[in-house]
């Protein structure tokens, strides 16, 4: 009979529209998540990477992208 307490109780607090108030603990938690969220988009950020040309180019910047060469970088400056 214990083992249908838990769920028991569950089902009628869903059923009743019970609101659930987080604990300071889950509160902390959520506060620790939101942090490491924007921690990692700083990182992607900062990681961003681009390539930088000087000269009579119309684009002085390039954006890294997989895949990219010397050759694709130079004809993407030049126009």
């Amino acid at each position: 009979m214990k083992n249908f307490a838990l769920p028991l109780a569950f089902l009628v607090a869903v059923i009743c529209g019970c609101k659930h108030h987080p604990t300071e603990k889950e509160r902390e938690y959520a506060a620790f998540l939101a942090g490491q969220r924007q921690a990692m988009a700083q990182v992607q950020e900062a990681n961003r990477t681009s390539i930088r040309f000087t000269g009579n180019v119309q684009n002085h910047e390039i954006e890294w992208t997989n895949g990219l060469t010397l050759t694709h970088a130079i004809v993407a400056a030049q126009t």
